[in-house]
């Protein structure tokens, strides 16, 4: 009796036949252009191993050096910051391993999410700057209900073209967005009142940035963050860490506004790097109570 079992077994493919039909998938020039390809990729996967095989210490604050000494014994310590050679198998083994709680990681790519970039492209200073202009993003998006921008002429200025940026990609009769803005600055306990009275506003403003900036970094690969993380104060990285675990996921429509909130500081950061007579002025707003 026959079978009506459906056969589910892989058919056998001719490995030059497939090797052919692939080239040809990619694009009209043919088997040399296919070649070329996976030479190409061959190359990058090779790059990648290296970069992730071994994390760049140029790349890595001091701050997370030190913790990763701290737990070594102090002559491994004093050998890794002797920087001498390794005179014993020992010795190389001890150089070898101490870095190992770090992750290497290829250099960012421009097409990397903004959180990423945000991390691994700017100095401390820099990212300070860009989460309290995030802040200042979000608030004005509310209305400033509690009047953190009031009485700061600057930092009105900032709010008022945040307000209209955000305004004109959302929708300037659209209210939801304000509305979520206004709940997420009462329902943050660090951004509110309390933090704004204990630390002053310019703080107040950086942890509303923070949160933006936490909610887009849960979103993208965690190894790709780890590596991110690294690039900045381990503070600051324990601190963006909470912030994750406390919104592990963000509804699309939230992930939207924060990308626009992100995108927005950076571009009005932009342009207040390239005005060089207001640089210092800027820098002195942002970063001082």
């Amino acid at each position: 009796m026959e079978s009506t079992t459906p056969d589910t077994s892989p058919p056998v493919v001719d490995a030059e036949l497939a090797l052919r039909l692939s080239a040809l998938a990619w694009g009209p020039s043919g088997m040399d252009a296919g070649r070329e390809r996976a030479a190409s990729a061959l190359r990058r996967l090779r790059a990648a191993h290296r970069a992730q095989a071994r994390p760049d210490l140029g790349r890595v604050h001091p701050s997370w050096l030190e913790r990763a000494l701290q737990d070594e014994s102090p002559s491994v310590r004093r050998l890794v910051r002797d920087g001498g050679p390794a005179r014993s198998e020992a010795a190389a083994w001890a150089l070898a391993l101490w870095t190992e709680r770090l992750v290497g990681g290829e250099p960012p790519d421009p097409s990397e999410p903004a959180a990423i970039l945000a991390l691994a492209g700017l100095p401390p200073s820099g990212l300070y700057r860009l989460v309290v202009l995030a802040g200042i993003a979000k608030v004005a998006l509310a209305g400033d209900p509690r009047g953190m921008l009031a009485g700061r002429p600057a930092w009105a200025a900032r709010g008022d073209w945040f307000a209209s940026r955000l305004g004109g990609a959302l929708g300037e009769g659209e209210g939801r967005p304000r509305a979520w803005a206004a709940r997420d600055i009462e329902a943050s306990p660090r951004a509110a009142a309390r933090t704004v009275a204990e630390a002053g506003p310019r703080r107040g403003l950086a942890s509303l940035g923070l949160v933006t900036l936490a909610r887009l970094l849960s979103a993208c690969d965690p190894h790709r963050v780890r590596w991110a993380l690294q690039h900045v104060p381990y503070p600051v990285a324990k601190r963006l860490r909470g912030l994750m675990a406390a919104s592990p996921e963000v509804a699309a429509g939230v992930r939207d506004i924060e990308t626009l909130i992100l995108e927005s500081a950076r571009e009005r950061s932009a342009q207040e790097q390239a005005r060089p007579s207001a640089g210092p002025r800027h820098q002195g707003e942002l970063h001082a109570d």
